[in-house]
């Protein structure tokens, strides 16, 4: 079994294929996103590892620190590429969300008439959800909590032939919480993810990261010297400083609502919103909670942190860098390890911004 000697630590790694140990390996590499299977390239040394490899074959890893061999890293996947070299091989393989995306389609209704229709309108989202994730052994035990969020026939883009990742990736588009409270902020709206983050184990989870009373796994920062590197991705796609919302039964019905504060900083964002609504003080709310929602570009950071190889999707990390006025609590939503003679990770962090129609299904009318 190779040693990846690293400083300050020896992490053993076990690879097998087919069940087979892989004894002669050279870097390796794990790419991971939210809604998203995971990915595996690593290079086979020796002519007895490339025998090994095989498309379609099971590629397992283990990784860890002396007796936690199976943490913090599990990986189970599928080898769907080889790539053959002088005395080595270089295979890519993915977990097995890559069987939902290859899965045969299904018909996907809004009501049920056979025994075998999966029932969607009136059930709670992450229980449809795990039901279309338990699927050529991937394993949804784990699935217990439920959302609260429940289906209805409005949700019309859920319907339809759908390969079952299709189906999961429009049911998690309605898969967006609100929470109140003093501990959280106004508008404070964030999304439930899917992942496979160990094994065979689906997982889905609601980063929690609006909440005040929410504690880091670890803060990278200036004063720990703990980050290599830090870059900011600034996109406005969905910036909207400048907005008027109209009636959909009449267009003379319409109110506007705009931020001079943000108009000033980043220039005029504006759009323009359809809601079936006649009542003008109902839209006039709307336009003030949607650029209240949206006045701010939506910035995604990616960091090159020193020694935390295992911080995984979904962990909180505080960012804590005074010369880039940055201080943020923010969810894991993808990391990069490259693991050869040393540990290389890249984290990124932020939350992806709501579709119009994710957010406006979600404003709660104003009483009155």
């Amino acid at each position: 079994m190779p040693i990846i000697e690293t400083i300050p630590h020896n992490l053993d790694l076990d690879i097998t294929v087919d069940k087979i140990p892989v004894d002669s390996w050279s870097s390796l590499s794990i790419k991971a996103e939210v809604n998203k299977a995971r990915v595996v390239g690593i290079t086979l040394q020796g002519r007895d590892s490339i025998e090994l490899a095989r498309l379609g074959g099971i590629i397992e890893i283990r990784a860890g620190e002396g007796n936690d061999i199976e943490l913090p890293l599990y990986f189970k996947g599928i080898i769907k590429s080889l790539a053959p070299q002088v005395n080595s091989v270089v295979l890519t393989a993915f977990d097995y969300i890559t069987h939902l995306a290859g899965s045969q389609p299904i018909l996907f209704k809004d009501v049920v008439n056979r025994n075998s229709d999966i029932k969607i309108v009136g059930e709670d989202l992450y229980f449809t959800a795990a039901n279309v994730a338990d699927y050529k052994g991937i394993t949804v035990s784990g699935l217990t909590q439920g959302s609260g969020l429940m289906a209805n026939k409005n949700m019309t883009s859920l319907f339809g032939h759908k390969t079952r990742k299709q189906f999961l990736d429009e049911l998690f588009n309605f898969m967006v919480a609100y929470s109140s409270g003093t501990n959280y902020p106004d508008f404070a709206y964030y999304k439930w993810y899917y992942a496979i983050r160990h094994g065979v184990q689906m997982d889905f989870f609601l980063p929690d990261y609006l909440n005040s009373l929410s504690q880091p796994i670890i803060t990278l920062s200036e004063k720990e010297d703990n980050i290599a590197d830090i870059t900011a991705s600034v996109n406005t796609t969905r910036l909207a400083n400048s907005v008027r919302v109209i009636s959909s039964n009449d267009s003379n019905i319409f109110a506007d609502h705009e931020d001079s504060h943000s108009i000033d900083r980043f220039g005029v964002h504006s759009r323009v919103i359809s809601r079936n609504e006649i009542n003008k003080d109902k839209l006039k709310q709307l336009a003030v909670d949607y650029v209240n929602q949206n006045r701010f570009p939506t910035i995604t950071y990616t960091l090159k942190p020193l020694d935390v190889y295992w911080v995984d999707l979904g962990d909180l990390v505080r960012v804590h860098v005074p010369s880039l006025n940055i201080n943020e609590l923010l969810p894991v939503v993808g990391y990069m390890t490259r693991i050869s003679d040393n540990i290389d990770t890249t984290l990124v962090l932020g939350q992806p911004p709501l579709t119009d129609n994710q957010y406006l299904d979600l404003l709660v009318d104003p009483q009155g």
